[in-house]
């Protein structure tokens, strides 16, 4: 958003309508004046930055979308069954107006959404600065209304109402693969009585593109100053994205924001073709110098528990046999797999299940790291005796292959139950790819 485009909407904010002063004993123009300016400025401020944050993603099956389809707002709750849910936490970068992802810690921001990273699911953007710099400069000047004054996350806040007609919107809406098409929007934002400085906003779509399968989507988005930053900020601390779906079923995105910073020209990050930034060392790759279908036995040297683990959490793994071709051991036992959790999806429709993806990355021993892809093979009971009730685990057909050659992904899928646990009793299975 160009600094002359967001200086282009100051000269219709006078022109908001607002209820009689004996009513609120804020000035309406004058804040959203003020607001304007902190959006202009924190945008001007916000070209890099970085911010850490958790997903949490459900699915449920309702009658909803079809039952109430004249409605123009989601319900805050879900009203259906569960169907299914996975939690990530990912590091989202912002680098001159494109969002893009990673996983924690890697230093590459190569994703530009959330289903390149997981395979698939709901995603979104727009949580950022320079979204609500555009619905300013996109509003149309008449629809602009003052609703009055209230509290919000302690604070007094001023609300404002807009629509953002079709000809005007740079909201889009995913159609296809590699498609988009524009919508028509409304929403409120409030503002700080006292600072100017935006606190929430709302983006409702009451007509996305037919193609999309979208029947109606919302997204609540609360902004907040982060720690050790000076001046306006237009960092999310929290936002929920709720989309009606064809169907009958419903999709709701709540997610956390933590840790928002700038980064400088001294930073060491890495967006593949997207950027001249210095590069970073990346995750090792995942190409295994090992020769494929050798058997590898492991446990887990810390507890991992589908119920609370994230996709993006680090693993490590002990190696409990000699990794063999012939009679050459390739692979000491007690070597230390090194990994991270890429896929985590429970399911309750149409049969109670959890899938857990794992991506390992290198083998370590003898002070030195190997590179290594695994498949996974099921479990089986360690030698303590311990096995795990009920849990029948299975591996169906291969997971789909991310885009990126090489990075490997090990499925495992246990039926019957909701959650999984890797822990140092169970001995899981692979295989070098």
């Amino acid at each position: 958003m160009s600094r002359a485009r967001i200086l282009g909407v100051l000269p219709w904010l006078v022109m908001v309508t607002a209820p009689s002063q004996s009513q609120s004993p804020v000035d309406p123009n004058a804040r959203l004046a003020l607001a304007a300016k902190r959006i202009e400025d924190g945008v001007e401020r916000q070209q890099r930055f970085i911010c850490d944050a958790v997903i949490s993603r459900e699915f449920y099956r309702t009658d909803t979308a079809r039952s109430n389809g004249g409605a123009t707002n989601i319900p805050r709750e879900p009203r259906g069954s569960l169907m299914g849910r996975d939690r990530l936490h990912v590091e989202v970068a912002v680098f001159d107006d494109r969002q893009l992802f990673s996983w924690p810690g890697t230093g590459t921001f190569h994703f530009e959404g959330l289903d390149e990273m997981t395979g698939g699911g709901t995603s979104g953007t727009g949580d950022f600065g320079s979204f609500a710099a555009s619905f300013l400069a996109d509003s149309d000047p008449a629809s602009v209304r003052f609703r009055g004054v209230g509290e919000w996350a302690g604070r007094q806040v001023a609300e404002y109402s807009y629509d953002v007609p079709l000809v005007r919107s740079h909201y889009t809406i995913a159609t296809g693969p590699h498609q988009v098409e524009r919508a028509a929007y409304q929403g409120s934002m409030f503002v700080d009585t006292r600072t100017g400085d935006l606190r929430r906003l709302v983006i409702r779509v009451p007509g996305p593109p037919a193609a999309s399968g979208i029947l109606r989507a919302e997204v609540d988005t609360s902004y907040a100053p982060q720690p050790g930053t000076q001046g306006p900020d237009l960092f999310p601390s929290t936002s929920a994205l709720a989309m009606l779906l064809n169907g009958g079923s419903e999709a709701i995105n709540r997610t956390t924001y933590r840790g928002c910073h700038f980064f400088t020209s001294e930073s060491t990050l890495h967006f593949g073709a997207f950027s001249s930034a210095p590069p970073k060392a990346e995750e090792p790759a995942t190409s295994s110098r090992l020769p494929a279908g050798l058997d590898v036995r492991s446990t887990m040297l810390a507890l991992i528990d589908s119920r609370t683990a994230y996709a993006g959490d680090l693993l490590e793994a002990r190696v409990v046999n000699r990794v063999k071709q012939g009679k050459r051991t390739l692979v000491p036992k007690g070597a230390v797999l090194h990994g991270r959790i890429v896929r985590l999806q429970q399911q309750y429709y149409p049969r109670v299940s959890v899938r857990v993806g794992v991506r390992f990355t290198s083998v370590e021993f003898d002070g030195m790291s190997e590179a290594i892809a695994l498949a996974s093979r099921g479990s089986v009971s360690y030698d303590t005796g311990f096995r795990p009730q009920n849990w029948p685990v299975e591996v169906p057909e291969v997971s789909r292959e991310p885009e990126q050659a090489g990075q490997h992904i090990a499925t495992t899928w246990a039926f019957g139950k909701d959650y999984i646990r890797f822990d140092s009793h169970t001995v899981w299975r692979w295989k070098t790819q």
